[in-house]
């Protein structure tokens, strides 16, 4: 089963500036899908994001504890030092369930805002973009 996405422009801006403060970024899905080519956004993916992971290529799909300990262990970091974002509260749970920060995703600058006081980072967004706050850890990458 996969769904049609389009990249949200501000969380892409968000992914590209939480690199550029030195964190390391990946996504784990389960089969991003391109509304117009109905094909896998794997370059799209590979060039906003240091790891990639695809269930379908897996044959491992959130919310599996395998693909979150996965994704830490290709980044290179302990499952305490990543954070990670998702709509769904089962994937979200499961994040927290292997020891990584978790942050459900509602609207757009809610988890823009949650993100960058986790990491200290500032991340623009916009209102239209389609909002709470968390004190900052030391994490080493994002999810």
């Amino acid at each position: 089963m996969s769904s049609s996405v389009r990249p949200v422009p501000a969380m892409v801006r968000a992914v590209d500036t939480i690199q550029q403060a030195g964190y390391k970024t990946g996504v784990i899905t389960n089969n991003w899908i391109d509304e117009k080519t109905n094909k896998l956004m794997t370059q799209f993916l590979n060039r906003h994001f240091d790891v990639v992971l695809q269930s379908c290529q897996l044959g491992i799909r959130k919310p599996n504890p395998l693909i979150y300990r996965l994704a830490c262990h290709r980044l290179e970091v302990q499952p305490s030092q990543a954070v990670f974002l998702d709509d769904l509260g089962r994937n979200v749970r499961a994040a927290r369930d292997v020891g990584m920060t978790a942050v459900r995703v509602r609207e757009t600058h809610q988890a823009l805002r949650e993100l960058g006081t986790l990491l200290g980072v500032r991340l623009a967004f916009e209102k239209t973009d389609s909002s709470s706050s968390s004190s900052h850890v030391s994490l080493k990458s994002l999810l």
